[in-house]
């Protein structure tokens, strides 16, 4: 009986460990993505900082999507220009507009993170410097209407 007794105790310690290993993990990984979403997060906000500083300097003029990153590389160095979660390059969208010609930047978007993050949603970063997280579906529908219209995406 007690050797029963023993051998059940054992059984139960080691479902308690090894259930214990695999919590911690899931957590874990929990935290490490937060943290890669900070990470992108952070890096997009300086993105549209240097953005920001190139366009002041180039007669409020956009970089071109074609070069982008070695155009903005003196203002935000070169680690900035990818996603920490995948290291993909930002998707730009920017053709060398000027910001006059630009309706309303609070809702065009000027790069996005290709990579999903909190709940399936991709970070985006708009014209006048600001990022938020939005719906992957809601942000192909206006890509693919900028790419019709020849123009940046907008949010609406």
């Amino acid at each position: 009986m007690k050797k029963m007794s023993l051998v059940l105790s054992i059984l139960m310690l080691t479902l308690f460990v090894s259930c214990s290993k695999e919590a911690s993990k899931a957590g874990l990984s929990g935290a490490q993505e937060k943290a890669l979403e900070i990470k992108c997060s952070r890096k997009l906000k300086q993105l549209g900082l240097g953005l920001m500083l190139y366009t002041n300097d180039h007669n409020d003029k956009l970089p071109t999507a074609n070069g982008w990153e070695k155009e903005l590389k003196d203002y935000v160095g070169e680690e900035v220009v990818c996603c920490p979660k995948d290291k993909h390059q930002y998707r730009f969208f920017g053709n060398g507009q000027e910001l006059c010609e630009i309706e309303d930047l609070s809702i065009t978007i000027v790069a996005i993170c290709e990579c999903d993050h909190q709940q399936g949603k991709r970070n985006a970063l708009f014209v006048d410097g600001h990022f938020e997280s939005v719906d992957p579906q809601q942000l192909e529908k206006a890509i693919e209407k900028a790419q019709q219209l020849k123009t940046l995406p907008e949010l609406q």
